[in-house]
């Protein structure tokens, strides 16, 4: 179990707010996960064209590499708790799109394995320890949304959903 992602200096891809949404979550929850991932990229990204960027071969895969990766959706938050995925949004105050997100990163998690397998090039750490995370099979997945504030029609549209909502006004 975590024992310590609360007092972390920062959380990579939340922005201040998110952060201390997110700390005030960890302070309750933490102990009840495994693991968290942090800005977890999910999806293809766009991938340039193999021909020659510049004349270095090695800058043109980084080159390539960085461009996909700024192209490819990420979740806030990946949770692993007794065997199952948490993808969480963290917002101040989440509506349509944040649903949109968490239901759009459910469809790509199933599909990391062979994205990344087709690409033809090694996985990188993070995307070595979701594959792990998604085999042998993909494990059941839930979607949550750490918030300061919800609109009634907002919650009763995520809760209709499945989401979970914590929030921490």
């Amino acid at each position: 179990m975590p024992g310590g992602d609360q007092f972390a200096r920062f959380y990579p891809g939340l922005v201040p707010e998110e952060e201390r949404l997110w700390r005030k979550f960890l302070r309750e929850h933490e102990l009840e996960y495994d693991e968290f991932l942090y800005n977890v990229r999910v999806g293809e990204g766009i991938n340039i064209e193999k021909r020659p960027l510049t004349d270095d071969p090695e800058l043109d895969r980084k080159l390539r590499q960085q461009f996909r990766e700024a192209t490819q959706k990420r979740i806030d938050v990946l949770g692993v708790r007794l065997g199952e995925l948490w993808i969480f949004e963290v917002e101040v105050r989440p509506g349509t799109q944040a649903l949109g997100q968490l239901v759009f990163y459910r469809g790509l998690l199933p599909r990391m394995p062979e994205i990344i397998a087709r690409r033809g090039e090694p996985p990188n750490e993070s995307e070595a320890r979701l594959l792990a995370l998604l085999r042998p099979q993909i494990p059941p997945t839930t979607l949550a949304v750490v918030s300061e504030r919800m609109g009634f029609d907002n919650r009763a549209v995520f809760e209709g959903a499945g989401v979970r909502i914590f929030l921490f006004p």
